[in-house]
């Protein structure tokens, strides 16, 4: 049986019908507009399992989450992840990372930065893969065949 979605854009717009966990994701994470009010994975993970009523694995969750920041603009949702510090029972800081809609102008320019640095190392890993496909590849395989063709003659 074949995927009835021909892109993911169509899968996800279906799943935003339906109640779904990138539904349940939205109308939690909407009203987060800054860090300190945001979720971190574990609280969010287990409110949408409450919710929902069952176990998700981290990974659903995570691809829920990717999936709302490529295509969650007609919702008006984009889950940004950020760290700070909290304090913890025992006094001690530690770093907590959150989602949260960015509103401010600040967070907006970070996230920015942050997925222009993503297309680079994209655009680079592109660029070897096509340079290991089309020159290191068949440069092994003359090598390959000259190492064949000495060891033949002696």
């Amino acid at each position: 049986m074949g995927n009835r979605f021909k892109t993911a854009e169509e899968k996800f717009e279906y799943r935003m019908s339906k109640a779904s966990i990138e539904r349940e994701i939205c109308i939690l994470g909407k009203p987060k507009k800054t860090w300190e009010t945001g979720w971190s994975f574990k609280k969010l993970k287990k409110e949408v399992e409450i919710r929902k009523g069952r176990n998700y694995s981290k990974g659903r969750i995570y691809d829920a989450i990717s999936l709302i920041n490529r295509f969650g603009k007609p919702y008006g949702i984009y889950l940004r992840s950020a760290y700070g510090f909290v304090e913890d029972e025992n006094n001690k800081r530690k770093k907590e990372y959150r989602y949260f809609v960015p509103t401010d102008v600040a967070d907006i320019m970070d996230e920015k930065r942050h997925l222009e640095g993503r297309e680079e190392i994209l655009q680079l890993k592109g660029n070897h893969l096509e340079h290991h496909h089309k020159i290191t590849i068949p440069q092994e395989r003359k090598i390959q065949e000259l190492d064949h063709k000495t060891t033949e003659w002696k």
